[in-house]
């Protein structure tokens, strides 16, 4: 389905987004990639976020590539079990709106709009290619429980590491 010039929204019958009667208080916009290996490793773990914060949330993939590969993204869909909606972007409007700079990053917005959380997932990486052992800040997790209980002591900045979003002119 085409959103807008250069935005296609990417669904598959297999991977239907199921409505729930209760009202989302926030959104989550990851910007992920296919062939960005951070990414892959990182959306499992967004996944079982998706699957613990249930309705409460709206969740989005954004792919921004110039030219996306559809049998790439079906088989990326299908090797994850994608059930998220994927808006393909590939004139880079979500980039700029969001001033995305990295796959894998999250930006987390409440019902008003305001971007409350932008940046990691957690922090499996240091840098490209060097992994911690374990992770230590489950910073989107961190960030969801804190926005949903009301508390404000949580980082609502992090630095994603990953693979670089490139911008056309």
């Amino acid at each position: 389905m085409i959103l807008a010039a250069g935005v296609l929204l990417w669904t598959s019958e297999r991977h239907a987004v199921v409505q729930d009667s209760i009202s989302p208080s926030f959104s989550v916009i990851a910007f992920v990639s296919p062939s960005c290996p951070v990414s892959r490793v990182m959306t499992p773990k967004i996944l079982d976020l998706q699957r613990q914060f249930g309705p409460l949330v709206i969740w989005t993939f954004v792919i921004a590539e110039d030219d996306p590969d559809s049998v790439e993204i079906s088989d990326y869909v299908d090797d994850f079990q994608i059930t998220i909606p994927i808006v393909v972007d590939s004139g880079h409007d979500s980039v700029r709106k969001y001033s995305a700079t990295t796959y894998p990053e999250v930006f987390v917005r409440t019902a008003t709009g305001v971007v409350a959380y932008r940046g990691r997932v957690d922090d499996s990486f240091l840098t490209i290619g060097k992994r911690r052992t374990g992770v230590l800040h489950h910073s989107l997790k961190i960030a969801l429980e804190a926005l949903r209980d009301g508390r404000q002591e949580y980082d609502s900045v992090t630095t994603p590491v990953g693979c670089m979003i490139e911008l056309r002119d």
